[in-house]
Order: C-alpha cells, then structure tokens, then sequence
C-alpha cells in the first residue's frame, strides 16, 4: 500500500514532526502495510514546493522512524517551465518533450539534488528515497554535481554519498537495452536497483535480466532480492 502524500491533508498547519497529520496518515498506512509513501512534485496542491521545504519535513521525520522510503514520482513540471523551456512545438510534442521526453526526468533529478542540498539527509540520516528511471539520470553526473564540494555546500558528506546511501532506484522504461544498465561504468550499486517495481513479469522482463551483464548474484537482486525486503513483501 503507498500514501499518496500532498500538502491537502498532509503535515498541515506547520505542525511538528510528531504531531502532524501527516505523520499520523503515514503511520495509519505502515500499520496496515508497512511499504512507504508517495509524493508527486508541482502539482498545485503542493504549490510547486519540493521536499527540501521544511513545510514537508515532519513527513521525512515519520519516514525515517517507521524505516519506510518515499517514492518521488515524476510530474509535468510548472506551467511556466513548460512554456518557457518546452513550448513551441505541436501540442502533443511540447507534452511529451515536457513529460516522459524529457521534463520528468530533470525535474525529478532537480528535486533529489534539492532534498539534498537543502539539509534532508543531514537531519534525518536514515530516511530512503526512491525514483525511478536509473536515477533519473543522476549516477552519470556525478563528477559534475561534486563540483559543489562540502566547502561551498555545507553539507557533512559529498553529494555521491547521499545518492549511493539514501536511494533506491527503479529501471522504470530503461529495461529495453541491457547494455545501459552497465551498473559500474554509471556508478549505479546493484542492491540498489528495485526492478521488481518496474519489470514487466513477461517474456520481455526476463530477456531484459538474461541479458544484463551483471553476476547472477546481482541479477536475482535485480529481478527481486532487493525490492522485497525493503518494502516488506
């Protein structure tokens, strides 16, 4: 079971990180089945804000204690970034040049680095965080984002750190071509990887996992050794 968590009945009224409604939903939702929670970026009921606003923070809090992750799902990013950076082009273009052609994936990886940047993973050192797609592309750039080292960021680790101890990640529709799921060459770690989240349960999954050049230790995290004592399957 995932919360779907917003700000409309989400930790309200700036309440603390143990009183929130927030919380309490959460709590409500591990008790019946102890998975995690889900949180869609800009969307208008969140008023555009990330996770790295404080006002959400008492959500991580009652993550990180009921050891449970939250899943950061893609969204259109803000109309005004549509228009400004995906606009003028056929309607159907500009939505998918906004949506799974392209903006989902920046806007998701904007928000992992803001949660990080912002302090989320200093205060709360356990909290787990999943996104889809391989990362989001993040493991390929991560010599450009340790370009802000701790002496400009302030933060108490490298931004690798917080990306190789503090996600998870799904294959989400990178599971056509095995040679991109090249695990050391893209400084992705393979009990990392939750492909039973994403994995068609097919002909076409099990070739994607045939073919990757991994150990067969790792494939079986791959398929499921992973996903399934994390989410408490």
């Amino acid at each position: 079971m995932v919360a779907q968590l917003s700000r409309r009945g989400a930790v309200g009224g700036g309440r603390g990180a143990r009183t929130g409604p927030g919380g309490q939903r959460l709590r409500r939702v591990y008790h019946a089945t102890p998975s995690g929670a889900l949180f869609r970026s800009c969307r208008r009921a969140n008023r555009g804000r990330y996770l790295d606003d404080k006002f959400f923070w008492p959500i991580l809090g009652h993550a990180e204690s009921l050891g449970v992750p939250i899943y950061l799902h893609p969204t259109q990013p803000r109309q005004p970034v549509v228009e400004a950076s995906y606009a003028g082009f056929a309607p159907e273009v500009t939505f998918l040049l906004a949506n799974s052609g392209r903006g989902w994936h920046i806007d998701t990886a904007i928000h992992v680095l803001r949660m990080i940047l912002g302090g989320a993973f200093d205060r709360y050192l356990k909290l787990q965080l999943i996104v889809g797609h391989l990362e989001e592309s993040l493991p390929f750039m991560m010599s450009k984002v340790d370009l802000m080292s701790t002496a400009i960021n302030g933060l108490n680790r490298p931004i690798r750190d917080y990306l190789r101890e503090n996600l998870h990640y799904t294959l989400g529709a990178f599971s056509f071509t095995a040679p991109f799921l090249d695990l050391p060459s893209c400084r992705c770690r393979s009990d990392r990887v939750l492909g039973r989240l994403s994995l068609r349960i097919d002909v076409t999954g099990r070739a994607f996992l045939d073919q990757l050049p991994v150990s067969p230790r790792e494939r079986e995290r791959i398929a499921h050794g992973n996903t399934e004592p994390f989410l408490g399957l």
